[in-house]
């Protein structure tokens, strides 16, 4: 199963968020452990860098080579581009995710701004919801 990861999902990883922190880690784990295989978006990453600054080039740098160990990132071309800013999306970033989830041929979008993909055509979930559908 191929499976695209908002940057929201992998916030709430890194940054241990409460109450989100569990099932966003069960996903990684999934994703370590080759049960699914995941992507998110070079945009992803970089906001997540961003974000993360605040605790130090070094951590940011080992957590962030630790997460491309296990997941993969998808493509952002020129097309892709074209799509988002001619797309139905309200939010430029959401619509270029989509349309690089999209390309990956992605199953499944994981994300706890599930309105903010309501023009999607790939199935879109919470990572609750996507842990109750998958893991026994």
């Amino acid at each position: 199963m191929r499976v695209y990861l908002d940057t929201n999902v992998l916030l709430d990883f890194f940054l241990k968020r409460e109450p989100f922190y569990e099932s966003s880690k069960s996903i990684i784990r999934m994703a370590d452990e080759m049960k699914i295989i995941c992507y998110t978006s070079p945009i992803s990453i970089s906001n997540i860098a961003y974000i993360m600054q605040k605790f130090g080039r070094d951590k940011v740098k080992n957590l962030t080579l630790k997460l491309l160990s296990i997941i993969h990132l998808t493509e952002l071309d020129k097309q892709i581009y074209i799509a988002a800013f001619n797309s139905k999306f309200e939010d430029v970033e959401d619509a270029l995710q989509y349309f690089s989830a999209s390309k990956t041929k992605a199953d499944v979008i994981i994300t706890r701004n599930t309105k903010d993909f309501k023009h999607s055509s790939i199935e879109i979930n919470t990572p609750e919801q996507f842990l109750n559908q998958r893991v026994p």
